[in-house]
């Protein structure tokens, strides 16, 4: 179920980056992360980096002092790395 709730938090996190709900958006992205790492669940790794840019991007703000062309380029690597 936990997996779910991992798609969940990244399609509501990057739902609310259009609703510019900077905090929800922020929320959504610390939840699929520490849920991601509590399950193994590094598939959506690639994902999540993507809705770090993203926010970074739509806030102007950088996120855990990483600017949006840092998650950017970890999320292109990770996509490279499996293949997809």
């Amino acid at each position: 179920m936990k997996l779910y709730q991992v798609d969940y938090c990244l399609i509501h996190g990057r739902y609310s980056l259009i609703l510019q709900d900077f905090d929800t958006a922020l929320n959504h992205y610390e939840e699929a992360k520490n849920l991601i790492q509590e399950t193994g669940y590094h598939l959506r790794d690639a994902e999540l980096d993507l809705l770090a840019t993203q926010y970074c991007h739509s806030s102007k703000q950088a996120l855990n002092a990483k600017d949006a062309n840092y998650y950017l380029q970890k999320a292109k690597n990770r996509i490279e790395e499996i293949g997809q």
